[in-house]
């Protein structure tokens, strides 16, 4: 739907796919559809749910191109939806709903791997001008860390005619990052004094504006009323659960000796 608001009505209604996960979108087919992915994301296959239809649009290349074929032997269909197996390595789906008049159920099996003459190769050298598969990251090609790590994805090239399968495992790369500021948030009982400022400027709030202590004051950095060997200080950061960066800037709360007292 491109507009101010969701419409229903079936002229207003678009189909659009993305694959850089959700960056930018493309137009598949006009209309509103039910679909499914096959062959671990090389194969997408799309039908029309708003009205009967003997047609199908499918996409050999992961979404970069779609057409259309008939899959009913001439037959008007309502389709209620589209499936591949759970773990959508299969180039093999089905189509079921209904004939027009309502009086029977309707399935159709459609299957992809005569379309494709050989399967992919070379897996471990994704990337590579000579393999059948190339790495992609979310985060584009400056490959910046999120929440503590980069992450790469094994993904078939569009170009690569050539199916997957469910024998070929595409691996996902991560590498951890060393910590930022940007990987911390505040502390219990310090906030960010600025913070809406910034996000109007688009500024990342972790780099301009510092956590403060926002509860009593008298009790910032105060000793715990009993303290043996050693407590835990906080600098007024703590690491953003589920972050998994490693080294770096070091802003966590530290783990500091009692103060000894001398009689």
């Amino acid at each position: 739907n491109v507009g101010t608001e969701l419409s229903d009505e079936a002229s207003e209604l678009t189909t659009f796919v993305s694959r850089d996960g959700g960056i930018s979108w493309a137009e598949a087919v006009k209309g509103s559809t039910v679909s499914d992915i096959g062959d671990q994301g090389s194969l997408v296959l799309l039908a029309d749910n708003q009205q009967a239809t003997k047609d199908i649009s499918f996409s050999i290349d992961g979404g970069v191109s779609f057409r259309a074929c008939e899959f009913s032997g001439g037959k008007s269909v309502v389709v209620r939806d589209v499936m591949v197996d759970p773990n959508a390595t299969s180039t093999n789906f089905l189509v079921y709903g209904h004939e027009q008049d309502y009086e029977r159920a309707a399935v159709y099996a459609v299957d992809f791997g005569m379309m494709f003459p050989r399967r992919c190769q070379d897996v471990d050298l994704a990337g590579d001008p000579g393999s059948d598969f190339e790495l992609w990251s979310y985060s584009g090609e400056d490959e910046p860390c999120l929440m503590g790590k980069q992450v790469r994805f094994v993904r078939r090239k569009p170009a690569a005619r050539c199916y997957v399968g469910a024998a070929t495992r595409l691996a996902t790369l991560e590498r951890r990052c060393e910590c930022e500021e940007a990987d911390y948030e505040c502390d219990f009982c310090y906030e960010r004094i600025g913070g809406e400022e910034a996000a109007l400027k688009n500024l990342s709030t972790a780099s301009t504006t510092p956590c403060v202590w926002s509860c009593i004051p008298a009790d910032e950095g105060k000793l715990p009323e009993t303290c043996k060997g050693t407590f835990v200080k906080t600098a007024g950061y703590r690491k953003i659960a589920g972050n998994t960066c490693a080294g770096g800037v070091d802003l966590s709360p530290q783990r500091i000796p009692c103060p000894r007292h001398h009689s």
